[in-house]
């Protein structure tokens, strides 16, 4: 079972100025990011894009992934800069039925001359913000002495 996602995260799925992007890995390990523009949160509380490539790098991690137990990652860059990063479960792909022609019919009357090689649906399994500040605070309260020197002998009034 996944988990429900944030409002913030939900926030900037919506967002159409977020930067999302995909990562997987190939066959031997080596990590594959996509940025995915189509990425959004579906009424199921799943995540869910259009693979317009069939054969894409993206496509092969996702298949692999969804074949043997493996996860993919999804991150989102919000507009006001913070980032996320969404731990994910491929459940299926939809090649076909009602909720794949739709897909197809919104990306062909969008412009675009173009396939639409599947509709991905992912659950979402954690989530954690990784903006560089939520982060840094993070790290320091968990390693207090792990600073550099010159950080830990003056202090930050007198630099």
């Amino acid at each position: 079972m996944g988990v429900a996602l944030s409002e913030e995260i939900v926030q900037a799925l919506g967002d159409p100025q977020a930067v999302k992007v995909i990562g997987t890995v190939d066959e031997s390990g080596a990590p594959r990011l996509a940025v995915k523009d189509s990425l959004r949160l579906n009424a199921e509380g799943l995540l869910e894009y259009d693979e317009i490539i069939e054969t894409s790098e993206t496509n092969k991690g996702l298949i692999r992934a969804l074949w043997f137990g493996g996860s993919v990652t999804a991150l989102i860059l919000a507009a006001n800069k913070r980032s996320y990063s969404i731990n994910c479960r491929p459940l299926r792909t939809l090649i076909a039925g009602e909720s794949y022609r739709a897909r197809y019919r919104a990306l062909r009357s969008s412009g675009l001359d173009t396939d639409l090689g599947a509709v991905w649906i992912l659950e979402p399994l954690g989530f954690q913000e990784t903006s560089l500040e939520k982060r840094r605070v993070e790290e320091e309260a968990k390693h207090p002495l792990l600073r550099h020197l010159d950080r830990l002998a003056v202090p930050p009034s007198r630099k």
